[in-house]
């Protein structure tokens, strides 16, 4: 249970074009916030579930054992979710889906992981002055401690 290694790759929407350093997470996936300089603001999120339209991918968040929100992904693209102000920063975040998938058994090269949604993590760099929004930056600092098992995947 866990994340697997931190990949760099895919440019995220809102965040000016750059590559997103993001970790796909198995089933079940814990995030240890506490460990930030600076509480991150939001996270992104996607699936590369080939039969995504057909069985979409529902993606938990719990703290405590209490659920905070969940959010379903019905296609391919990075979704931005916000992290709830009511959410503890000093309490594990646990990423919860309802399925994984398998690269490699579904036929899709020789990925052996059995992959849940890529998250990457999000500070807001600075505002708009004119129109409010946040211009959003993943970047290393921006990596949490993570605290379940980890395995990299090497090609």
């Amino acid at each position: 249970m866990g994340f697997y290694g931190w990949q760099v790759g895919d440019r995220g929407e809102g965040t000016n074009n750059r590559l997103l350093m993001f970790r796909w997470t198995r089933q079940e996936a814990v995030l240890d916030l506490s460990s930030h300089a600076e509480r991150p603001v939001g996270l992104l999120i996607k699936s590369d579930q080939p039969h995504i339209k057909n069985s979409p991918v529902t993606v938990e968040f719990l703290q405590q054992g209490s659920l905070i929100g969940s959010f379903t992904l019905y296609d391919h693209r990075w979704r931005r979710i916000s992290i709830s102000d009511r959410m503890d920063s000093k309490k594990p975040l646990i990423i919860r889906v309802n399925q994984t998938w398998n690269p490699r058994r579904e036929g899709y090269g020789d990925d052996p992981r059995d992959l849940g949604v890529a998250v990457a993590l999000l500070s807001e760099e600075k505002r708009d002055n004119k129109t409010g929004l946040a211009q959003w930056v993943n970047k290393p600092e921006d990596r949490p401690a993570i605290t379940s098992g980890c395995d990299e995947f090497r090609q």
